[in-house]
């Protein structure tokens, strides 16, 4: 039997060598120049995210005492309102006192007023948007104070309740009375 000899299908086996060996050499070089490249981003940019990650705690800690000095107002406000809420409250029926139709009232009270009622004296209590009158009236007859309860309530006063009534000597029936006026908001 005859011996195999090797088959070599290049037909020229070293020139191929070479070639390859000059194509491997070019990619190691490539690689180590990535390679060389990649380390120089690593440590610059190393530097750099280190300033940002140190920026990042500094704007962390600003927040922390932005938040600290919003419980600390919060606080102090929710004081300020339980301390002072009394005197606002106050303050606010003053105002709309102040800037109450009290025309309007006495206007309606006139218009509800008979011939034969008189009114004695009328007073207001205004708070918290509550008008509650206490109204001393003098009526020369029963009917006219019905009259003059039933105009009352058709002019939109409300809860309208008789505390005190009497005769006078000379015929005069003196009332007492106490009524709510609904008031606009």
């Amino acid at each position: 039997m005859e011996r195999l000899k090797p088959l070599n299908l290049a037909k020229k086996p070293i020139r191929n060598k070479n070639f390859f060996y000059f194509l491997i050499s070019v990619l190691i070089i490539a690689n180590l120049f990535l390679l060389i490249l990649n380390c120089y981003n690593i440590i610059k940019f190393t530097g750099k995210s280190k300033e940002v990650w140190k920026s990042i705690s500094e704007l962390e800690k600003q927040i922390n005492q932005f938040q600290n000095r919003k419980k600390f107002y919060t606080q102090k406000i929710k004081k300020f309102e339980l301390i002072y809420k009394r005197e606002v409250e106050t303050l606010n029926d003053l105002i709309y006192k102040k800037t109450f139709s009290w025309t309007s009232l006495l206007s309606k009270l006139e218009y509800s007023l008979p011939n034969d009622v008189i009114i004695y004296s009328v007073r207001p209590d205004l708070r918290k948007k509550k008008l509650k009158l206490k109204l001393e009236i003098g009526a020369k007859t029963t009917d006219a104070f019905l009259s003059f309860i039933d105009s009352l309530r058709e002019n939109g006063f409300q809860n309208i309740k008789v505390e005190k009534e009497r005769l006078r000597s000379d015929g005069l029936i003196l009332v007492l009375i106490t009524l709510f006026y609904p008031l606009e908001v």
